[in-house]
């Protein structure tokens, strides 16, 4: 069975936090048959370790941890949210 993710956004500002992030600490995740479970995280500077890891990789240190799978998912959903965006919030299936 394929799955499929969809999604709708509204961005007005994107910036690359410095600190780490109080107000992208929840995951909201809503299947077509449940209610939403909610995982709420500590604050992190998940930017700042993601270009610490791929520096790692890139200078073969360590293994990135994320597969190439994975990054396309990730560059897929990724491309949904700005769709989205452009589409005043309108559903974007990845």
């Amino acid at each position: 069975m394929k799955s499929s993710i969809g999604i709708a956004a509204s961005v007005s500002y994107l910036a690359v936090p410095r600190e780490p992030s109080s107000s992208e600490t929840r995951l909201i995740v809503c299947r077509a048959d449940g209610e939403p479970q909610v995982t709420d995280f500590s604050p992190a500077n998940h930017l700042g370790e993601n270009v610490e890891l791929f520096a790692a990789a890139a200078l073969g240190r360590e293994k990135f941890p994320i597969d190439a799978a994975g990054i396309l998912q990730t560059v897929a959903a990724l491309d949904a949210v700005f769709r989205s965006v452009d589409a005043d919030g309108a559903w974007q299936v990845v």
